[in-house]
């Protein structure tokens, strides 16, 4: 480490993308971001801060029961995605097919209509967002 220069421990969110197919579409589930910041109301993925000692995959699981009172296991999340902002926020992106339709029908949405929600979307998911797109359209071919 160069003298001078902190290192600063970097911020560990693991957020979950539930999805499922749909008239040959991926759909993706949202919620309504409820806060007392200016954030407040824009769509986001559930999912929060790794506590200390616990798994990405751990937190994540928790933090989906937390917000959407959804139970699902860890073995059912599939690890997609890593994402580092501003060097101090590091997100883990997990995604879970959602063919047991555990999730309200309410929150799907089209993936193609969200990469035009822009004012819509929390700032950090748009940009996950479109990397999501990719990774989709590669996971199919590969299944």
């Amino acid at each position: 480490m160069q003298k001078g220069v902190s290192k600063k421990k970097m911020k560990e969110i693991s957020i979950l993308v539930p999805y499922r197919m749909s008239k040959n579409t991926i759909q993706l589930w949202w919620q309504r971001r409820l806060s007392s910041d200016d954030l407040s109301g824009l769509l986001e993925f559930p999912g929060g801060k790794v506590e200390p000692g616990e798994s990405k995959q751990t937190a994540c699981v928790r933090e989906v029961r937390e917000e959407t009172h959804v139970e699902l296991r860890s073995d059912q999340i599939k690890f997609a995605l890593e994402f580092i902002f501003n060097n101090d926020l590091a997100i883990s992106v997990f995604v879970f097919s959602d063919s047991t339709e555990s999730f309200t029908e309410s929150g799907y949405m089209p993936i193609d209509k969200t990469l035009d929600m822009e004012d819509e979307i929390m700032p950090n998911n748009m940009e996950i967002l479109s990397s999501l797109k990719s990774y989709f359209e590669h996971e199919k071919h590969v299944k």
